[in-house]
């Protein structure tokens, strides 16, 4: 009887203090007769009434992540909002030429909750980032094993696709094929402000690059899978570089090509190599002329007999405050990893082996950006050889880092205790035929309900994925009910309803 009680009151105790977020689902946009209305369902395990708030944002063009003008906007926002299915948000736009634009609607949910960053920093899962490795450790290299190189790059989007759209860069260099990834989790507030978190994904030669740098890859996947259940006033841009091995290659298109010119990068965390411990003494080796530059750094390594095992978290002159600010998270919340700061003069030009990375590109450009590093060779004897496998790197060590580096991007973005979603109305998608409005729909419980204005009329239903392989076609006639709970329409998808003389595309993201 005691042992039931003790099981109870453990029980009750956990249910009291539960510290969830709210959860957004099935969110979707519709334009009503020069209106949007925004539908979604709210959940919340340990709250009764949640605040919704909604924002919008030009998503293209020279305004690009300027607020569109709001002339009236109610239901389901506001203090006060019951969680439940079928909630709906309209807005009325004080310039309707604004429903001709691209605009990004961020609507986000809060339970006004102390948040206990402790807790999310916890969230990171050694044995996730082991698996990450384990998937990617490989030739990821075009000149070597183009096939690999190609499943890498489609583990990646498989895993950014459970939660964000990511956009590809493709550009032809010499007679490589250069691809980079993007996907963004759009602040609330200031959505123009950005927090970059990055790594290169391939590899070098014959190498399997687990150290370098599938550790950095399957850090940037575990702080986006954690994340992107959050709310920030900034946004996080999660990106992963190509062609590093072949000198930078990917992060120079990124940031002289790729960037928006409206985007305005506050911060980037660039992670390489960051898997690779040893607790033996001498295991350190340290590049020329490192004791001039930065003494105390040196001194450090020297009192701890040369041992490989701290993080280097390398900033240049701009980039200070960012390194106090990684130095101050990994004292604060995880004080068991040991932190090396060095402050590299100007743009590193005076230690080009700490400009061997994808932040230097950054650097340039005057953007305060850091490298988080072990060492590469100056520690990790399987560098770009054939021995780079995922059963010499320590998990524990990488795990810290990465706990590290999200506490740093989680202020720097200043996280809120809620969660957003971003829903993307596109005008070319939403206004493809002025009469088109005898096709909409809404979502409920893993089901889509299709509404006709003309029970008579007969059309056909299809959904394409992002490549635009068609995975459902079918005809009805009136309104009409789809089953989409499997794995398969999961993500971004595009739903036409043709009619003979109507037509309608939908862009809509499935939650499954």
């Amino acid at each position: 009887m005691k042992n039931r009680l003790t099981i109870l009151f453990v029980l009750t105790y956990s249910f009291i203090f539960a510290n969830n977020i709210p959860v957004l689902q099935q969110c979707n946009v519709i334009n009503n007769d020069n209106t949007l209305e925004i539908s979604f369902e709210l959940s919340d395990s340990d709250n009764s009434v949640l605040e919704v708030r909604c924002s919008l944002f030009f998503s293209n063009g020279s305004l690009r992540n300027q607020p569109v003008s709001i002339l009236r906007i109610t239901g389901d926002i506001g203090n006060n909002i019951t969680p439940g299915p079928n909630k709906k948000i309209i807005v009325e736009l004080v310039n309707l030429n604004d429903l001709n634009s691209d605009i990004r609607i961020n609507l986000s949910a809060y339970d006004h909750e102390k948040l206990d960053l402790q807790e999310i920093v916890d969230k990171v899962n050694k044995e996730r980032l082991l698996n990450d490795l384990i998937q990617l450790q490989g030739k990821r290299n075009e000149a070597t094993d183009k096939a690999f190189k190609e499943k890498a790059r489609e583990y990646i989007i498989q895993n950014l696709n459970k939660f964000h759209q990511p956009t590809k860069y493709e550009s032809k260099v010499g007679s490589f094929t250069n691809i980079n990834f993007e996907t963004n989790l759009w602040g609330t507030v200031n959505p123009q402000k950005i927090n970059i978190i990055d790594a290169h994904y391939d590899s070098f030669g014959n190498a399997p690059g687990a150290d370098d740098n599938a550790s950095g890859v399957a850090g940037v996947l575990e702080i986006f899978r954690i994340l992107s259940d959050y709310s920030f006033k900034k946004s996080i841009r999660y990106l992963f570089f190509d062609l590093e091995e072949n000198g930078l290659v990917g992060s120079n298109l990124y940031v002289n090509n790729q960037l928006n010119i409206n985007d305005t990068i506050d911060h980037v965390i660039n992670f390489e190599m960051i898997g690779f411990y040893s607790d033996q003494d001498n295991s350190q080796e340290l590049p020329t002329g490192f004791n001039i530059l930065f003494p105390q750094a040196y001194n450090e390594v020297i009192s701890n007999n040369r041992k490989g095992n701290f993080i280097s978290n390398v900033g240049n002159t701009i980039s200070r405050s960012l390194m106090l600010a990684f130095d101050s998270s990994g004292k604060e919340f995880v004080p068991s990893l040991k932190i090396i700061n060095l402050e590299v003069p100007g743009n590193g030009a005076l230690a080009p082996d700490l400009r061997r990375s994808d932040h230097a590109n950054f650097w340039d450009k005057n953007i305060k950006a850091l490298m988080i590093t072990d060492g590469a060779n100056f520690r990790n004897k399987n560098y770009h050889k054939l021995t780079d496998s995922a059963q010499y790197l320590n998990m524990d060590f990488m795990s810290q880092v990465v706990k590290t580096s999200l506490a740093t991007l989680c202020k720097l973005a200043e996280i809120e205790h809620g969660t957003s979603r971003t829903i993307e109305y596109l005008s070319s998608v939403n206004n493809t035929n002025s009469e088109s409005n005898y096709f909409s729909y809404f979502i409920s419980n893993n089901l889509l309900y299709v509404n006709s204005s003309d029970n008579q009329l007969s059309y056909s239903a299809q959904i394409f994925d992002i490549n635009g392989v068609k995975i459902y076609d079918n005809h009805f006639t009136g309104s009409a009910i789809i089953d989409i709970r499997h794995s398969s329409f999961s993500g971004l998808k595009f739903i036409n309803f043709k009619s003979n003389k109507y037509s309608k595309t939908y862009k809509v993201i499935f939650s499954n």
